[in-house]
């Protein structure tokens, strides 16, 4: 008995938890812990509904400083693990989190903080009372445990957390629109969970265990095998149905316009990611094998959900319905990125379920270090797409939240949410007509915001991996979505306004007439457009977390470059925050008084450079003030010598393409000078290596190369690296 005691204490210490936890290691479930304690904080002070606010938004605050400083923490160390209880992997339930938990659980936050702020005018007292912002906490928590957990089982509990507060969510109000939106919402949301539960007890009944780092690791001795392929197939449907996939989808256009258009805005950009994140975790992380036999069926599905999303909104005539539309485009398009493998197969997303393993055990933490995140440098189709397809669901969290809390300010205005009665917007509220035209460019891929990028990166791969079919129709859904999105400007906002006429059911249930106090309905629409456009014109900084770690490991001097320019950035967002607090301060809420705040903020910096370290944030300005008269003298010069060359009697051309040896090895820099080349007449960049080390360059005059690449050399590039570097 005695040795038997001996052997099960031995046994428990060897399966537990050595020494204590630090205190940044709680960072791992603080996203979950301040939506919880909050949301119970705010139940309990249900008749205080005057706090609710004051509240909710100090807690939100709490929430995105949380999700940043994880986020910092994982680009610094690499993918972070607690284990609930003190049992290591697999016998306890984990909490992981890896760069791509740590940006979609961010990025969460972030647009959470924006609804929150929206609620507090959107929201009525009665909608306070009956608990939205408890049940707005219970949603984002249950949103972001799904975003870090490392256990299959603890994916569905959180999966069932956000949907019981959704259901609340939904049906706030009471009305019979609403209670018919919900029906269709949560029938299909529970066939969708029940199929995700019976798929798990398959799941565990096939390995003994749910944990998905053993899962990863285990899943190699079942290659090919039948068993795997019907788990795959299982997965796919649950979390396609979650995603609103084609051609499980129609419940989304039928629930998604009948809640308020914060709830709306929520719903659009945040649950139906949860689903997409759950496929790219278990199905092409755990089962790299299986999924690319179901490539194929991917590629059918995202092609016909993107088809089926800009179809439907060109046919719409109310702006909440057209949204609808445009969140399962998205969708697809987020699809297309898990469809492409091409050449290398299953062997791309081998490193990714290497990954997960390594991320959730202790015994590869080097592993984890170089392959947790899916933003991984490489050329590889699975590696391109699946980037691709990351960017492009955290550009859809924030544009399609954006997009509906601008729609449910436009419906306000007019009293009513159908196009036939909105107009006039233009002239009524021009700033909130200058946000709505960077949303709806962003959400049809257009440049230079953020929902470009990403498109150009699926287009790309998908033609890599011989799926031209797949990149034409990204493309055609790109063209059919910008002119939907044309339609909406030009009816909403440009035309004017249409007679008044008696709204009906779609007017989107307000709390009252007239116009929102201005200030609190345009913050966020601000925060979300200064995302929106930051990641459209540095694409590159969504990567850099994790490329930042690496470059720590191998040359210091990189890291330097990195935390100056990531000083540079929040010098910038400062310098945005003291113009709009210009404009608040001077009541005058008009683009020319912003750009007047901005440089009086810049002014303010500059002054006092010396005491805070911002001369080199202003001289920047003035480097790139440079570059753009640069830019002004070449284009004017190149247009003289072009004019004088063709108006010759005789032209004595020798056209020719030369190659260029690049200094600039960043591919901001590398596209600016590319593109400052093209604007320049005469001359035209035809390509880059793949090393990324030359650049070739058509001219209209090629008789004297080696002075073509002096005036390069010594013009834009010496340029772009003095304003850059």
């Amino acid at each position: 008995m005695a040795a038997s005691s001996s052997d099960m204490a031995t046994l428990k210490a060897e399966a537990m938890v050595q020494g204590a936890y630090q205190a940044s290691d709680y960072l791992v479930v603080a996203p979950v812990v301040v939506c919880l304690l909050f949301g119970a904080t705010l139940l309990m002070a249900r008749k205080r509904v005057d706090w609710h606010p004051w509240v909710a938004i100090p807690g939100f605050v709490l929430l995105f400083a949380a999700d940043v400083l994880l986020l910092l923490k994982v680009a610094a160390e690499g993918p972070q693990t607690m284990m609930m209880g003190s049992w290591i992997a697999p016998f306890g339930i984990a909490f992981t989190v890896d760069m791509l938990g740590a940006l979609f659980v961010t990025t969460a936050g972030f647009v959470a903080l924006a609804a929150s702020i929206y609620a507090t005018f959107s929201m009525s007292r009665t909608e306070r009372r009956y608990g939205f912002f408890p049940f707005l906490f219970l949603m984002i928590g249950g949103v972001s445990g799904a975003f870090l957990t490392g256990d299959v089982f603890n994916l569905y509990v959180w999966f069932e957390v956000l949907l019981i507060a959704s259901f609340g969510l939904l049906i706030l109000g009471s009305e019979h629109e609403q209670l018919d939106g919900a029906t269709k919402y949560c029938f299909l949301n529970l066939v969708a969970t029940t199929l995700f539960l019976i798929t798990t007890g398959y799941l565990y009944g096939l390995f003994g265990t749910l944990n998905m780092a053993d899962i990863a690791e285990k899943a190699g001795g079942f290659e090919n095998d039948g068993a795997l392929l019907t788990i795959a197939v299982l997965f796919l449907v649950a979390f396609s149905a979650k995603a609103a996939a084609f051609p499980l989808n129609f419940w989304l256009p039928a629930s998604y316009h009948t809640p308020r258009f914060v709830v709306s805005a929520l719903f659009a950009g945040l649950l139906t990611k949860v689903g997409v994140y759950a496929l790219i975790r278990l199905v092409l992380m755990l089962f790299p094998s299986q999924h690319a036999e179901l490539a194929t069926l991917i590629a059918w599905v995202a092609a016909l959900t993107m088809l089926v999303g800009a179809f439907g909104a060109l046919a719409q005539s109310d702006l909440r319905r057209l949204l609808n539309y445009f969140v399962v485009a998205g969708i697809g398009t987020i699809f297309a990125g898990l469809a492409l493998i091409g050449t290398d197969g299953a062997s791309g997303a081998g490193s990714l379920a290497g990954a997960a393993s390594a991320a959730t055990t202790e015994a590869a933490p080097n592993l984890a270090a170089e392959a947790a995140a899916p933003l991984l440098p490489g050329s590889g189709n699975m590696v391109v797409g699946l980037s691709g397809a990351v960017y492009y669901a955290l550009h859809s969290i924030v544009v399609m939240t954006a997009l509906y809390l601008a729609a449910g300010t436009a419906a306000r205005l007019s009293g009513s949410s159908s196009l036939r009665s909105m107009g006039g917007l233009w002239r009524r509220q021009p700033a909130l007509a200058a946000l709505m035209l960077i949303f709806l460019f962003a959400v049809s891929g257009l440049p230079p915001f953020s929902g470009f990028w990403p498109k150009v990166v699926l287009v790309r791969g998908a033609f890599q991996a011989g799926l031209p079919v797949l990149g034409a129709v990204i493309l055609l859904t790109g063209f059919l979505m910008t002119v939907a999105s044309a339609r909406v400007f030009a009816l909403a906002f440009w035309r004017n306004a249409p007679e008044p006429v008696p709204t009906g059911g779609e007017s989107g249930g307000f709390m009252a007439a007239g116009p929102p106090a201005p200030l609190i309905a345009m913050l966020p629409l601000i925060m979300l457009a200064l995302f929106v456009v930051w990641a459209g014109v540095l694409p590159q900084t969504l990567a850099e977390p994790h490329r930042a770690c690496r470059a720590r490991r191998r040359r210091s001097h990189r890291l330097c470059r990195l935390c100056l320019r990531r000083r540079i950035m929040i010098l910038f967002l400062i310098n945005i925050v003291l113009a709009l607090v210009w404009t608040v301060v001077s009541g005058s809420f008009t683009f020319l008084n912003l750009v007047f705040g901005f440089l009086l903020g810049a002014a303010s910096l500059y002054l006092i450079r010396r005491e805070i370290g911002t001369a080199g944030y202003v001289s920047r300005f003035f480097r790139i003030g440079a570059l753009f008269l640069l830019f002004i003298r070449e284009l004017l010069m190149s247009a003289w010598r072009v004019a004088v060359l063709v108006l010759k009697p005789k032209m004595d051309l020798k056209p020719g393409i030369f190659a260029y040896r690049l200094k600039v090895d960043r591919d901001f820099e590398i596209s600016l000078l590319a593109n400052l080349i093209t604007l320049t007449p005469g001359t035209l960049s035809v390509d880059v290596s793949e090393d990324r080390s030359t650049l070739y360059v058509h001219a209209i005059d090629c008789s004297d190369p080696e002075a073509s690449r002096a005036d390069i050399a010594n013009g834009f590039e010496r340029k772009i690296l003095e304003a850059f570097r």
